[in-house]
């Protein structure tokens, strides 16, 4: 840790400075800018008062997340980062299936409708929201190999080849009529 005094962090914006010098308890930890009191100190303050008052301390955490946390809230922001949220899972399981995955978000560009059934993506329908579709499954998420179609197309492409589609389609037509 650097030695910086209270003047420097203050004039660099900092929240805490380090003096290299030991508080009055002996830590020696950084200090806050405000206040100047031994960050350790502050800590160990806070975890002996939500020990002595754990019931309490519960209490305040359960209202703080009611009055902040709420299904409609958190579906707002699911709408508004939906994208996203989908694009950093599919990284996620490239991850784990030892997948490529060299996209940036920049690289992937969402149409306004589905090209399968050519509806608008509704994000209020989860079926019909945008989701990554892999061409050629075995490359990986890789530029050229993406494409943005809607769930619902993606799961009834899922690992299918064009073959076992025809036989679907097949199947159907000829029990559908009956």
């Amino acid at each position: 840790m650097d030695v910086i005094t209270k003047q420097e962090a203050q004039e660099q914006g900092l929240i805490f400075y380090f003096t290299g010098k030991p508080c009055k308890h002996g830590h020696i930890s950084e200090r806050l800018v405000k206040g100047g009191s031994c960050r350790l100190c502050k800590n160990l303050t806070g975890e002996k008062l939500r020990k002595e008052n754990r019931e309490e301390y519960n209490q305040y955490c359960r209202d703080k997340k009611r009055e902040t946390y709420s299904p409609e809230k958190r579906r707002e922001q699911y709408i508004r980062n939906i994208f996203k949220e989908k694009f950093y899972a599919a990284k996620t399981r490239a991850k784990e299936k030892g997948l490529a995955f060299t996209l940036t978000i920049d690289d992937v560009i969402i149409p306004d409708r589905c090209p399968v059934f050519g509806v608008e993506f509704d994000y209020n329908d989860r079926l019909l929201t945008p989701s990554l579709d892999r061409i050629v499954n075995e490359k990986g998420y890789v530029k050229g190999n993406v494409q943005v179609i809607s769930l619902k197309a993606n799961r009834l492409k899922n690992n299918s080849t064009i073959e076992e589609l025809k036989l679907i389609i097949q199947y159907m037509e000829n029990h559908n009529n009956e």
